[in-house]
């Protein structure tokens, strides 16, 4: 009976003989039998993990010819030390030994002269080299061997999915900013699709074409613009605060051909046309994280125009390619190098298959990604021109509520605008008095929504209040609080307030005067009172109806929030973006971060970021919101506030009216995101 069996060891001081000989197995651990194809190649699993790659054509008869058909394989895995080889007399270390048994109808086959078997073990000890080992069981049990030859760390295949394809500076970046939008988690597939959607040095712009949505009467705004006696569309927007405006562009990272390799060519790499090749590896997975932190495209040719050799041939390649250019980052692929990593089985078909699909794997992938980012832009359009529509037509509305308002109390529209041809007579019941009204609501941010009316049934009218803070409302703009009203009239203030899907209603009755203060406490309510309270406003005109002003700040307070989470989206592609072509788009060190923060930051926020100037203490920042919302708010804060952000106005109506320098014109996205991990880093 012939036995061929394989041993790997460790090499120590000695080296083995040729035809040394040593006791066979001490225990036979249990065989594994498998029936194979001898004219196909082969892979065959043990069950503690090693692996036999039997190339068609292997076995021979006793005679030499080769054997045909369906062949007997008995495999037999001794892996731990009770079941392995006693120690031979030079002492090596085994780490593993295979017996292996070929038969065809009862006859012991041999393997072929020059055959090329690949074994690979699953050792854990990878220290030194590594020799394996070809034996004969002779008839007396021992086994003769023949002098070892140097094993190779050959490459397994690992699932696509497994394995990152993109920067590890992407990454790094994607774990700060996640959650946000859909995304949650992070996980390698998340990572490389949104490595991916920068292909072509493109980015979607989700945050174009949005407006103002905080809408009111235009008469109390300062910026109103009549024009043939009507509005601009542009007068009904209510700017309740300094200095805000919609910042319609955000400022794109470098995203160019000499910045870094094109996303669309990696993608192309992870494809199944390649999944058993070194590509589909975590070593070439680590290799090419590197390259693309180098981000030359010309590195990652010399591997893709190379995959017949071993890796680590074509690591020194890459590594005199660097030196060439006198980058120091040469030395990691000499380490890389100095791995002895080799290739997968049939590493050279893979390389005439890369040539003939990565050119159509690009072209496919680039159709498809000009699609999804033709869609997504098309929803964005139809979306954003559904909020114009909603728009014009509360504009009307508005417009009609004033007009009747303004008319009732005697005011005529001229050229310039309203103007009360009657001179103002005070103390008189029926005089039109320009009275100042506040109406505090105590923990009024705690609601999701909260709407404040202003109702003058004497004026069957009504007047939707202001707020920057959620907790003061007012007429028209802040420092003023006024609009016109007849003095002595009854009058009351109606809120409505929304929290986790609950209805809560509050209202209070007050006398018009000069100054006029009320205060409102909200009681958890039903829809059924909510309907009995609106019946009361059906008296008043249509555009009077608190019952029909409610949708329309419903529906816009939804698009505030599209807008908010489309602003976070924006602000995370942007810093992803960046990493996606980190070679063009460096951040500042964290020393050049605190020096920035000294700079810019430090004369309303302590040096030591514990100490409450005019400004809060920004210990412990980074855990309460997000690096997005930090670099919005410091690049325009008023901007945060006028959109309703609830943190912004937190802050506002701990802080105001002391209002935050805008940033947007002194540091650019790069540095407040340094300055954020300068934060993060101290806390």
């Amino acid at each position: 009976m012939i036995l061929i069996t394989c041993a790997l060891f460790l090499l120590l001081a000695c080296e083995a003989e040729d035809k040394m000989e040593t006791e066979a197995f001490q225990n036979i651990p249990s065989d594994q039998r498998f029936t194979i194809n001898g004219e196909r190649d082969t892979i065959l699993f043990g069950e503690e993990g090693v692996r036999l790659f039997l190339p068609a054509n292997s076995f021979t008869y006793a005679n030499g010819d080769l054997v045909t058909g369906e062949v007997e394989i008995v495999l037999v895995e001794a892996l731990s030390l009770a079941d392995q080889l006693l120690m031979g007399a030079a002492g090596e270390k085994q780490l593993g030994v295979i017996r292996l048994e070929a038969k065809k109808e009862n006859k012991e086959l041999s393997i072929k002269a020059k055959a090329k078997i690949l074994l690979q073990f699953p050792a854990k000890e990878t220290e030194g080299e590594f020799s394996i080992y070809l034996g004969k069981v002779r008839r007396n049990g021992k086994i003769r061997w023949k002098e070892g030859e140097k094993a190779a760390s050959f490459l397994i295949p690992e699932a696509f999915s497994n394995l990152p394809f993109h920067p590890k500076e992407f990454a790094e970046e994607l774990t700060t900013v996640l959650p946000f939008g859909q995304f949650k988690g992070y996980s390698v597939e998340l990572a490389d699709s949104l490595y991916f959607s920068f292909s072509g040095g493109e980015m979607i712009a989700l945050a174009g074409g949005f407006q103002h949505l905080e809408m009111n009467e235009p008469y109390y705004h300062r910026h109103h613009v009549l024009n043939d006696g009507q509005y601009t569309a542009e007068s009904y927007d209510s700017y309740q605060t300094v200095a805000e405006e919609i910042m319609d562009e955000v400022e794109w990272p470098v995203m160019e051909t000499s910045c870094g390799i094109d996303p669309l060519k990696v993608q192309a790499l992870k494809s199944a046309d390649f999944a058993n090749s070194l590509l589909a590896t975590s070593a070439f997975a680590e290799r090419l994280a590197m390259m693309l932190s180098i981000g030359d495209e010309s590195l990652l040719d010399i591997y893709l125009n190379n995959l017949d050799q071993d890796l680590w041939e074509t690591d020194q390649q890459a590594a005199t390619y660097l030196r060439a250019k006198s980058d120091s980052r040469a030395d990691q692929f000499s380490e890389f190098a100095a791995q002895g990593l080799t290739n997968t089985e049939g590493g050279a078909a893979y390389a005439d298959l890369l040539r003939e699909t990565l050119v159509d794997r690009m072209a496919q992938f680039e159709e498809q990604l000009s699609t999804k980012r033709q869609e997504i832009r098309a929803a964005l359009a139809a979306k954003n021109k559904e909020v114009e529509i909603l728009k014009e037509e509360y504009r009307q509305i508005l417009w009609k509520r004033e007009e009747h308002r303004m008319r009732y109390l005697t005011f005529e529209l001229g050229d310039l605008g309203w103007y009360w041809p009657r001179r103002i007579v005070r103390n008189a019941t029926d005089t039109v008095f320009l009275a100042k009204l506040e109406a505090k609501v105590p923990n009024g941010v705690k609601y999701d929504e909260l709407y404040l009316y202003n109702v003058m049934p004497y004026a069957r009218s009504i007047y939707r209040l202001n707020s920057v803070d959620g907790e003061l409302f007012y007429p028209g703009v802040l420092d003023e609080k006024r609009m016109y009203q007849r003095l002595h009239q009854a009058a009351k203030v109606v809120a409505v307030g929304y929290k986790n899907g609950k209805l809560f209603i509050g209202e209070t009755n007050y006398q018009v005067g000069y100054e006029n203060n009320v205060e409102l406490y909200l009681k958890p309510s039903s829809r059924r009172r909510l309907k009995a309270l609106m019946d009361v406003d059906t008296e008043h005109l249509y555009e009077n109806r608190i019952s029909v002003d409610l949708p329309y700040m419903r529906a816009l307070h939804r698009e505030q929030l599209r807008q908010n989470k489309l602003w976070e989206e924006q602000y995370a592609l942007y810093f992803l973006g960046a990493k996606a072509y980190p070679n063009c788009n460096e951040e500042p060190t964290l020393e050049e971060a605190k020096s920035l923060f000294a700079e810019h930051c430090a004369n309303c926020h302590s040096i030591d970021l514990k100490t409450k100037l005019t400004g809060p203490a920004l210990f412990g920042g980074p855990q309460e919101y997000t690096k997005m919302w930090f670099t919005r708010f410091t690049e325009n804060s008023q901007h945060m506030i006028a959109t309703g952000d609830p943190r912004a106005m937190e802050q506002w109506r701990q802080w105001g009216p002391t209002i935050m320098n805008a940033f947007a014109g002194e540091l650019n996205k790069a540095e407040i995101s340094a300055i954020f991990k300068y934060i993060q880093s101290v806390n």
